[in-house]
């Protein structure tokens, strides 16, 4: 390779990794203000077993994987008792309300709290109301329906699979108890996405330098096509704001625009002229859609419809593609271009 083309290629290399890495310091930064958003995955379960009594036009369901209550009303003034049974949240015809002085407002910031709430934050004091939503949807997290870390003040699992829960609500004045379990799920073995990146990776090797041509641009097309799949499913099961699903779905966006480009270079110019553009988008790709999601590899339950089993074994495959994609790329870049 020319030292001309050389240094356009570094250079484009060099702009798309600042914007890729700004990507993901924005979504970063977006996650971490809202850190009880969603979730990564879950071993564990929760399902609500039933209300009592039932009230007509009130629903009451779990989101993000245990992460999330979610109350709904049209009609009602419903009061969300806290754990020390203070109000803690209002749904009325203003929408939804938190009680300021509740130590619940503060617990549940974070999905996993380091201390109880400080002073300031008193159940037997007068409710102090702040608007949250004009809509009459609440949902907050609640750490009565999910396992706490061993030995925390809020621990209620203790060394058994499965443990019952309830929550307390005020409707039009009148308590309902919504009551539920949880229990604990076998993280998957790793064995198998293992074996699927070594796997990957190998034939990845093997078709580039056999094939390099028509491999490049098949294993580039399959990568988006799962990165599509993976996105989708994530979209459709996310409860996220649309604003924050767009945000998280940047860095994916760029990465597999990318590696469109550097298919298009391939078929036209081959894939050693190509190889700058193929050795960035693959990297950008592996790192976006493969290592960003490597957590869904120790998660029984994934923030995606469908089998989680497929989505850990395609996270698993785009990890092994893209490396073995970055490395023939690099390898390539060290030699001269040919047709």
């Amino acid at each position: 390779m020319s030292p001309h083309l050389l240094r356009r290629a570094f250079r484009l290399i060099g702009v798309a990794s600042l914007l890729t890495g700004a990507t993901l310091v924005l979504a970063s930064s977006s996650a971490s203000a809202h850190n009880t958003v969603g979730s990564p995955g879950a071993n564990f379960r929760a399902e609500i077993r039933g209300v009592a009594p039932a009230v007509a036009d009130l629903t009451v369901k779990i989101t993000d994987l245990g992460q999330h209550v979610e109350v709904t009303s049209t009609l009602h003034t419903v009061i969300v008792l806290g754990y020390d049974g203070e109000p803690y949240l209002r749904i009325d015809d203003r929408g939804v309300s938190e009680n300021v002085f509740s130590p619940s407002s503060f617990l549940n910031r974070t999905s996993t709290p380091a201390h109880l709430a400080p002073d300031e934050f008193d159940a037997t004091a007068e409710p102090s109301w702040n608007r949250r939503t004009e809509t009459r949807v609440a949902s907050w997290h609640d750490h009565r329906i999910h396992p706490m870390a061993s030995g925390s003040s809020l621990d209620h699992l203790g060394h058994a699979m499965s443990f019952v829960w309830r929550l307390e609500l005020l409707v039009d004045g009148q308590p309902v108890t919504v009551n539920g379990t949880t229990r604990l799920l076998t993280a998957p073995s790793l064995l198998p996405s293992i074996l699927v990146t070594l796997g990957a990776a190998g034939l990845t090797l093997a078709l580039l330098r056999r094939f390099p041509r028509i491999a490049a641009t098949t294993l580039g097309i399959g990568t988006i096509g799962v990165a599509v799949a993976i996105s989708f499913a994530r979209w459709h099961a996310s409860t996220a704001t649309t604003e924050s699903q767009a945000v998280g779905g940047i860095g994916p966006l760029i990465a597999t625009t990318l590696l469109a480009i550097a298919i298009f270079k391939t078929v036209r110019r081959g894939p050693r002229a190509a190889a700058p553009f193929l050795l960035f988008a693959f990297g950008a790709t592996t790192i976006t859609v493969g290592f960003a999601l490597a957590e869904w590899l120790f998660y029984a339950e994934l923030p995606a419809t469908g089998p989680a089993m497929l989505w850990r074994l395609l996270v698993a495959t785009v990890i092994g593609v893209g490396s073995g994609g970055v490395l023939i790329s690099a390898m390539w870049l060290r030699s001269k271009p040919t047709n």
